[in-house]
């Protein structure tokens, strides 16, 4: 667990990746968790579907000069970087090198860059039987390619994905996934966004308030394995 930042000053935060950000607006979820554990946070986002990280630190691209237009103009403490959702276990050169790219920019934007680890895909999807792999084997490689990363470029990292595998493995009940088998459903979603301010703002999940979420009975099963990531040494 990271140390605890202040309550006394509002932080601005910034989201860069795809659909694994913005489904089930992600980003609101993490903002409304933060207010409810006494936190001023203005969140902003920059999402494309399907993008990759080398494109966003592109200033010709699209996408890419929106970033830079933005870490330009606009002045932000921290920004979570998330990489398209299996390119790290397939082009592990070309993602550390988005890495590098865009956490220099956001470096040099005077904010800090952590990273957004995702999550394997669920059972039955093509692209598992295409690699051989399981859904708990490609968030390892997941894992073990946005650590690297994250030492390299001296950023933290959330480990969303591994958080995900606790919960596949522990509570098989709970769907995590969208009917597509990649997407997050507003669990995964919900249980994203925890790992993310818990790894920002070093609260532990536990301590994240049932107001903040509602009264689903699902939702302290999330915190408790979200806890469990956090306090583990990954």
């Amino acid at each position: 667990m990271s140390t605890t930042l202040s309550r006394d000053r509002e932080y601005s935060i910034l989201f860069i990746g795809n659909s694994y950000t913005y489904f089930n607006s992600m980003p609101d979820i993490f903002a409304r968790i933060a207010d409810s554990c006494g936190y001023r946070a203005r969140v902003d986002s920059i999402t494309k579907g399907g993008y990759k990280l080398c494109k966003f630190a592109d200033p010709t691209d699209e996408y890419g000069a929106i970033v830079e237009q933005r870490l330009s103009n606009e002045s932000y403490d921290y920004v979570f970087l998330q990489e398209q959702s299996y390119y790290p276990c397939t082009e592990t050169k070309k993602f550390n090198d988005g890495v590098a790219a865009l956490a220099a920019r956001v470096k040099a934007a005077g904010a800090k860059p952590l990273l957004y680890q995702t999550w394997g895909r669920k059972a039955g999807h093509s692209l598992l039987d295409e690699h051989g792999w399981t859904t708990l084997s490609m968030e390892g490689i997941l894992r073990s390619a946005y650590k690297s990363a994250g030492e390299e470029v001296g950023a933290r990292v959330a480990f969303v994905g591994a958080a995900f595998s606790e919960v596949y493995v522990s509570h098989p009940e709970i769907e995590l996934y969208d009917p597509d088998l990649t997407h997050p459903s507003q669990y995964g979603s919900t249980l994203a966004a925890i790992v993310l301010f818990s790894t920002l703002f070093g609260v532990s999940p536990k301590e994240i308030p049932d107001t903040a979420l509602g009264a689903d009975p699902v939702y302290p099963l999330l915190r408790q394995a979200a806890s469990k990531i956090l306090d583990s040494d990954i």
